[in-house]
């Protein structure tokens, strides 16, 4: 998914003035600096009390409905779409208020985070730079990655993670539940162990598929993942970043844990509900590029329309997370070709745009300076 691609088309779809947003100048990293100091500046007395959200769905109330310990899944992005559709075909919309906030910065040293989380984490040995990570890589056959792009965290047990022995029976999922949620709590760093957060998924990693079950094979589960979601504002956060996985062997071992956690820095610009982009223009948009980029969407089915703030993967440097819509189509049954998934900004607002967008492009432009880097040392 090319973020920044996204967005310059859906502005191209709106308005002369959204287009004017979005068409404007990357800046350099000290020009952005100084924007988002006038942002926050600007904008120094906004607090997270001009945030409306009502009459959409509560991630809270919704897992206190259909219980804490069940996983939502996506469940909470697909209801707010729908709620918001029909908010907007009401024109209820208008009392909303949404947040763009900005993300606490990625450490600057990474080996000196690496270092102090490792310490945190009872790690011994000492951080080494291996591409983009920050590695530390304990005598026990533990070992700790922290990405200095996103500043995610991975850490593994590297004898049993993907390699521990399968076994016919293994605690229900309740109990990994509430285990990774204890070990969550006891190894994030100190700022993310406060961020909302809910049962996203648990999935089993297992030997043998159907046919073999058939034949009389037995299966056997080798691993647990227990993913935790988080919110912002109550709303649910879509895409790959904002979640917490926790592994475990079948046995109930923990051998592993992913978080891509950041919190919030500040609210640095607010969204009037009448800015909103109606969900069928902004899946019109999504639809023409892809057309535009050649496929050929007869081939798939959309198999989830979803709204919420946006955090990109563990390899992002996203600093601006905003309200978007996410959109994923499946191949239709025969067909190769991979999933598709795309997301694109749910609101009109030139600045809001701006900042995002800019946001975007210093990323691009930060990866296309490290595959350039890379071409360079593999040239020579």
């Amino acid at each position: 998914m090319n973020h920044q691609r996204a967005l310059r088309t859906v502005c191209l779809a709106l308005s002369a003035l959204l287009f004017a947003a979005c068409a404007a100048d990357v800046e350099t990293d000290a020009a952005k600096s100084s924007t988002e100091s006038s942002v926050a500046e600007s904008r120094g007395s906004l607090v997270r009390g001009a945030v409306d959200t009502t009459g959409l769905v509560s991630v809270a109330e919704l897992a206190k409905k259909v219980g804490l310990d069940t996983a939502l899944g996506d469940r909470a992005a697909l209801e707010n779409y729908r709620a918001l559709e029909g908010l907007i075909a009401s024109g209820a919309h208008e009392r909303l208020a949404l947040g763009i906030y900005s993300l606490q910065s990625v450490a600057s040293d990474p080996l000196s985070a690496a270092a102090a989380r490792a310490k945190t984490l009872s790690l011994r040995g000492e951080p080494v730079k291996r591409g983009r990570y920050a590695v530390v890589s304990d005598p026990s056959g533990l070992e700790l990655r922290l990405n200095a792009d996103s500043g995610s965290e991975f850490m593994q047990d590297l004898s049993l993670f993907h390699a521990s022995p399968g076994e016919s029976l293994v605690p229900d999922d309740l109990r990994f539940v509430t285990a990774a949620r204890k070990y969550a709590q006891s190894v994030l760093a100190a700022q993310v162990v406060g961020m909302p957060n809910y049962l996203y998924k648990v999935r089993h990693y297992v030997n043998g598929e159907a046919p073999e079950a058939q034949s009389g094979a037995k299966i056997t589960t080798y691993q647990v993942a227990v993913a935790l979601g988080t919110t912002i504002d109550d709303l649910p956060v879509i895409g790959a970043g904002g979640k917490v996985a926790v592994h475990f062997g079948p046995t109930g071992k923990v051998i592993g844990y992913e978080a891509g956690l950041r919190p919030l820095s500040k609210l640095v610009d607010v969204i009037p509900g009448k800015e909103l982009i109606p969900p069928s223009v902004a899946r019109s948009a999504i639809e023409k590029q892809l057309s535009g980029r050649g496929v050929d969407l007869t081939r798939y089915r959309l198999t989830r329309a979803e709204f919420g703030y946006a955090r990109l993967g563990r390899d992002s440097a996203q600093n601006v997370v905003a309200p978007h819509y996410g959109y994923v189509w499946e191949p239709r049954e025969g067909d190769g070709s991979k999933k598709l998934v795309e997301l694109v900004p749910a609101f009109t607002s030139a600045n809001a745009l701006a900042l995002v967008e800019r946001d975007a492009a210093l990323d691009n432009k930060r990866k296309a300076a490290r595959m350039g880097a890379s071409g360079a040392l593999t040239e020579r």
